[in-house]
């Protein structure tokens, strides 16, 4: 049997559920990610200097400065938080059908 690698780059979770998942609820992208997730006011008590809309960009300079090494956690949890809620829905997405495409049966 053969073996396969599917390797999934950003947008697979949008691409998966492009209508939000089995609750409606969207998977944003990560341009605009806390506007999109109305979590913005999670950043007040944060002095950001990048003009960056973009979760990774803003994550990656809190993270770099030790002065918010401890209130990161709310961020995290915040943003699990949103993740864990999303379900799949009811019907095969994109990803499942790629899957049944790659077997032998």
């Amino acid at each position: 049997m053969l073996s396969h690698v599917v390797i999934l780059g950003a947008g697979a979770t949008i691409a998966a559920i492009p209508n939000g998942d089995k609750n409606g609820i969207k998977s944003p992208a990560m341009n605009d990610f806390f506007i999109r997730t109305q979590m913005e006011h999670l950043l007040d008590d944060f002095e950001i200097k990048t003009t960056s809309t973009n979760l990774e960009d803003i994550y990656s300079e809190l993270y770099e400065n030790p002065k918010y090494k401890d209130k990161l956690g709310v961020l995290d949890d915040a943003i699990y938080d949103y993740f864990s809620k999303l379900r799949l829905p009811d019907e095969p997405t994109i990803y499942d059908l790629l899957i049944l495409g790659l077997t032998k049966d």
